[in-house]
């Protein structure tokens, strides 16, 4: 499954030197929040190919 995010300023100075990556993380419903994978900036996408069928994820980054 390919995830997909837009980050708030993107592509500004700021943005860019205030971090060298993102965590990825997911969950499922009641579940705590699994680490997925460190992301560079200026990703805006990334495949989670640990997904399975018919299960919903909740994806978020931290920086």
């Amino acid at each position: 499954m390919r995830v997909s995010w837009t980050l708030a300023g993107a592509g500004t100075a700021s943005v860019a030197s205030a971090t060298t990556g993102y965590l990825l993380q997911r969950r499922t419903a009641d579940r705590i929040w699994e680490d997925l994978a460190i992301v560079p900036p200026g990703t805006t996408e990334w495949d989670d190919t640990t997904a399975q069928p018919s299960v919903a994820y909740a994806y978020r980054l931290q920086r």
